[in-house]
């Protein structure tokens, strides 16, 4: 026995030496040397997450404004990401003489299109308006790899989609989200899009239904839902704000089985509001902050909290505590993360990897416009596009070759195969048309936009 006290003594104050040295260890590391404030004030936090930390950007310059009319920046993909061009019919608004992308989203084999309803009788009040209807349209011949040119007669139309009621002088449907299963839209016919109802088609059972409504949740003021269907997962995150019929604020997050057409987990707090919810693996990784009962006095860029939510029991773990980071997308098991600090002047485009537990930073961008930036996460890199002028960055940077890309104009997110659209001549982002010629001018007069699939690879 007595051998046994002694060999328990000896484990136990190895115990006590293992772990100081330990604390002392981390409480000695420093950030990286040319890491942010940003950065700075969250690394401790960092480490004692066990969470390792790669501060190594590409650091890309701003887009220059053009130096004379009609010079758009110079787009740089290599030549063997586009896989093929397509060629689509624009669409014309009272409003405008010129023609717009009617084009609305691309996924896989599938097409969505924005064009205004034939024979809508606009009300006296706005005779110049138009009611937006969605067409889904799907490959005739579904072949691999893609032939070198799809034109509009390469696809079928399968289903015209609208349920926004004519009954006050602003129908629209709008917001669209396109998978290779499902198309989700929201429908509304007033102003302010206050009579907001969520619509789901299931392609392949060709069934439309309602997924939540106005009727169904009370928005607070100045708010709207937003959604999202994260990347297979046959499900759809809508974001609320509500308001208790005494005035109380709740944050809600509605996890929508789009399988079966019911609600699977609602989660809910009037102490946090949660915002940019995404999965990765089997948590949600979303934004937490307080909730101000007074949502109407929230700053834009007020620091939140990264969290992970196990939605089935709701249980939170702080990731990233009260940190200017937002979340923008997630693939697989990885979050991307885009910095948000007023007092700094880039996005930076972070990828968090939730098995390996480290994050990496990958680009540094100039801020433009002050908006948050649109940001998707794929297999083989990050689609990046920010701002809203002529001048706009968009990138995709290469995890392979380990550098950004200028991509000119985006038409579309990444597919499941990571596969987007864009423009192929940047001169058709200009109205009106260039007065001198150009590669595709005529094509643009005749009706048509060319658009290029790109692949990374």
């Amino acid at each position: 026995m007595r051998y046994f006290k002694i060999f328990f003594a000896v484990l136990f104050v190895a115990f006590v030496i293992i772990n100081l040295v330990s604390c002392t260890h981390m409480s000695n590391i420093s950030p990286p040397a040319n890491a942010p404030n940003y950065l700075k004030n969250v690394y401790n936090d960092l480490v004692k997450e066990g969470i390792k930390v790669t501060y190594n950007p590409e650091i890309l310059e701003a887009i220059p404004a053009p130096q004379k009319p009609y010079s758009p920046f110079p787009r740089d993909i290599p030549s063997n990401w586009i896989a093929s061009e397509l060629e689509w019919t624009q669409y014309k608004s009272p409003v405008s003489p010129y023609g717009l992308v009617s084009l609305d989203d691309f996924y896989g084999d599938y097409v969505l299109e924005t064009v205004p309803k034939e024979g809508y009788k606009a009300p006296s009040s706005r005779p110049n308006s138009i009611k937006l209807i969605l067409k889904l349209y799907k490959r005739k011949n579904i072949i691999e790899p893609l032939p070198n040119k799809l034109t509009k007669s390469d696809y079928e139309l399968l289903k015209v989609l609208d349920k926004a009621p004519e009954d006050q002088p602003y129908p629209q449907n709008q917001e669209p989200k396109l998978s290779d299963h499902f198309v989700v839209w929201q429908a509304s016919s007033n102003e302010f899009d206050q009579n907001w109802e969520i619509w789901g088609y299931d392609i392949n059972k060709d069934k439309t239904f309602l997924i939540c409504s106005y009727n169904d949740y009370k928005i607070s003021q100045n708010s709207y839902p937003i959604y999202t269907m994260p990347e297979d997962k046959n499900v759809l995150l809508v974001n609320l704000v509500t308001q208790d019929p005494d005035g109380k604020l709740r944050s809600e997050i509605i996890i929508y089985d789009l399988t079966n057409e019911k609600i699977s987990e609602v989660l809910k707090s009037d102490k946090y509001i949660y915002s940019s919810p995404t999965f990765a693996g089997n948590y949600l990784y979303v934004n937490r902050s307080d909730l101000n009962q007074n949502i109407d006095n929230k700053t834009q860029y007020a620091p939140s909290s990264v969290i992970r939510i196990y939605p089935y029991t709701g249980e939170e773990k702080v990731i990233i505590p009260n940190a200017n980071f937002f979340v923008a997308s997630s693939f697989q098991y990885k979050v991307c993360l885009v910095s948000l600090d007023p007092n700094y002047q880039y996005n930076d485009i972070w990828v968090f990897d939730t098995i390996k537990n480290d994050m990496t930073c990958y680009m540094k961008v100039p801020i433009e416009d002050n908006i948050t930036p649109g940001v998707s996460l794929t297999q083989e890199g990050i689609l990046y596009a920010g701002g809203q002028s002529r001048e706009i960055p968009y990138y995709f940077y290469s995890f392979s070759k380990k550098k950004a890309f200028y991509t000119g104009p985006l038409i579309s997110k990444p597919d499941n195969l990571g596969r987007f659209l864009i423009m192929k001549q940047p001169l058709d982002v200009y109205y009106p048309v260039p007065p001198f010629d150009y590669e595709g001018k005529a094509k643009r007069l005749e009706g048509y936009n060319t658009l290029l699939i790109i692949e990374p690879n």
